[in-house]
């Protein structure tokens, strides 16, 4: 890397050297054989000077603008570098103009203040854009890379260039934009990364009026701290009650997301993170409805009290019990809220041994004080335990409020008591996940004897079922 930045500066600074160099040796050695005044003496001194800001400029390159944006991590806008070299060339015009062609300095502002007061007339649109976008060089309130909102319905974009006379905006939709510099600095513009890049977004999602307020903050916020870029962002989300009309309740999620353009792919996240909520609670967005029933049983469900065999019919490990049986652990089985920082099993623990169903809200999952992975609504833990009696391998943590269904190990037993080949069908269901396990840790590879092995497992745990529960294989 050093070699490479050595041979960047001399390739910058060579040219303009080599022509300083040529000229004094042509000024040294030439001049004296002509006659004075010579047109050559002339060109030679025009180039001498105009090297010296060539020489200028690229050492102002070299030395300040380089180290801001590399070192100080300055963004530095084109149009400010543009300027200064057209300064420096400026200066350097008038220095040969006085010196080589012995021009009054007075007499070239004075024709030169003319002039520009004709072009000026002619091009004050032009003049009014060029100086608008140094105002917006200097000020440094739009920046590169920033997202805009324009007056007048013009949409939102992100600023990828600021020229001379226009910007280029880039739109969510992936168009371009070009705005006038004056329509920059002269309306009124919204920069959502000042006076920091986080946005605040915000989803609108109505509930019926039977759905309590505790249950939508576990579907919402669940959802919404189930996604990394949201948790990065150091905000809190809220949850709040929007407004009350004939569908239900309308409420408000606000959440905030590292950065504008984040905003739509973040939203449909979410969204699809919310729905899945709601199916795994068993809920329903309401429809539109002419005439609303308030009776005191809709209005006052508790969020204890709510059918859960829908959910424990979607569970893989009950999918071989019949209707009955699944009645009979929806309603004997534990239903308790979790609020957040409660523990509902710790690692190592050989104790208890129940198995949890989240119904509603955000788990985290510990192992050695180390979070290692998330549970969403429809998760279940602690199949091992229930059925085998093993150690609890990991603490279970409540992220958010959440709604957990508890099924003791006696309430399994019972309908183990009544059909036996349940354990068959449960331990099937233990081997497959083993084996989904393993196969994720050792690179989706799957064996050759998948199937003998899944066989071979799941007679082992059954047995292992049949004795823990019995103490007999």
């Amino acid at each position: 890397m050093e070699i490479v930045v050595q041979k960047v500066s001399i390739r910058i600074f060579l040219v303009p050297l080599a022509v300083m160099g040529l000229a004094l040796f042509a000024e040294s050695w030439l001049l004296p054989l002509l006659p004075n005044p010579h047109p050559v003496a002339q060109v030679i001194d025009v180039v001498f000077w105009l090297s010296i800001a060539s020489l200028f400029n690229r050492g102002l390159a070299f030395f300040f603008w380089q180290p801001m944006r590399c070192i100080h991590k300055v963004q530095i806008p084109k149009l400010l570098i543009n300027l200064t070299s057209i300064a420096v060339w400026l200066c350097a015009v008038v220095l040969v103009l006085n010196i080589v062609f012995n021009q009054s300095i007075v007499g070239i502002v004075t024709t030169s203040t003319v002039a520009f007061g004709v072009a000026g007339l002619a091009l004050r649109d032009f003049i009014a854009d060029f100086f608008a976008g140094i105002v917006l060089s200097v000020e440094q309130q739009i920046k590169i890379g920033d997202w805009v909102e324009l007056g007048g319905s013009k949409g939102v974009g992100r600023v990828v260039e600021i020229g001379s006379r226009s910007s280029r905006l880039v739109t969510t939709d992936e168009g371009t934009l070009i705005v006038p510099n004056t329509q920059l600095t002269g309306a009124v513009i919204q920069n959502y990364h000042l006076p920091e890049m986080f946005w605040r977004d915000r989803i609108y999602i109505t509930f019926g009026y039977e759905v309590t307020a505790d249950q939508v903050k576990r579907i919402l916020l669940s959802a919404a701290k189930s996604i990394p870029e949201i948790v990065a962002v150091p905000r809190e989300v809220r949850v709040e009650v929007s407004d009350y009309t004939e569908r239900g309740v309308l409420w408000k999620l606000k959440y905030w997301i590292p950065d504008y353009g984040l905003r739509y792919p973040l939203r449909a996240k979410l969204n699809r993170q919310i729905l899945r909520n709601i199916h795994y609670a068993d809920l329903a967005i309401p429809y539109p409805k002419s005439v609303l029933l308030r009776g005191a049983n809709n209005l006052h469900t508790s969020s204890l009290g709510v059918d859960t065999s829908t959910i424990l019919r979607k569970n893989v490990l009950f999918l071989s019990l019949k209707e009955e049986e699944l009645q009979i652990i929806s309603e004997k089985s534990e239903k308790r809220i979790y609020v957040a920082g409660d523990k509902l099993i710790r690692q190592g623990d050989s104790v208890d041994f129940s198995f949890f169903i989240l119904h509603s809200g955000l788990l985290g999952v510990f192992v050695n004080e180390v979070k290692v992975a998330e549970l969403i609504a429809g998760s279940f833990f602690g199949e091992m335990s229930l059925l085998t009696g093993a150690p609890r391998s990991a603490t279970i943590t409540a992220i958010v409020d959440s709604f957990v269904i508890r099924i003791s190990k006696d309430l399994i037993g019972q309908l183990l008591q009544l059909r036996p080949e349940i354990a068959c069908a449960m331990g099937e269901v233990l081997a497959e996940r083993q084996l989904a396990n393993r196969k994720a840790s050792e690179g989706n590879v799957q064996p050759a004897d998948y199937e003998e092995e899944k066989k071979g497992l799941t007679d082992r745990l059954a047995a292992q079922i049949r004795g823990f529960f019995f103490g007999s294989a």
